[in-house]
């Protein structure tokens, strides 16, 4: 037969549950943070196809065609008018218009804050995960106590 299982003293107990506590709001901390990163690298994506579009702008000529996409793998056929400049967002909804030159270095600049942003919260999912690891373990010594 095996050994009897030792019951958890009430403190025990009580660490035990506020550890689990802990442990589910971690768990919900890093979803958080591994969403968050997603959507980082999704606008890291378009800022990385708007740099290229822009750079690729520059080997174009006024009235050269070009297709543009609208969504849905569907596109749009338009002529250059003007390569020099171009409309760029620059938040809230807010766009304007900018040199070449200007929108890449606009882009360049999100890029690297949204680069900044993305190390930040993997920072912050590592020490996350770390706390989370210590609290398994916290968590085995007591399962493993009461066995």
């Amino acid at each position: 037969m095996g050994e009897a299982r030792r019951a958890l003293t009430p403190e025990e107990e009580r660490r035990v549950q506020s550890l689990t506590f802990e442990f589910r709001v971690l768990e919900g901390m890093a979803g958080e943070l591994r969403a968050r990163i997603e959507a980082i690298d999704a606008v890291l994506r378009n800022l990385f196809l708007a740099k290229t579009t822009l750079e690729n702008l520059e080997k174009l000529e006024v009235g050269d065609e070009i297709l543009v996409p609208i969504g849905g793998d569907s596109f749009l056929k338009a002529k250059i008018m003007d390569k020099d400049r171009v409309i760029i967002g620059i938040g809230a909804g807010v766009t304007v218009e900018k040199t070449l030159k200007e929108a890449v270095s606009l882009v360049d600049g999100r890029t690297v804050e949204l680069g900044r942003a993305r190390a930040d919260m993997e920072k912050q999912l590592a020490q996350v995960m770390e706390r989370m690891e210590y609290i398994r373990g916290e968590l085995q010594k007591f399962l493993g106590s009461t066995q």
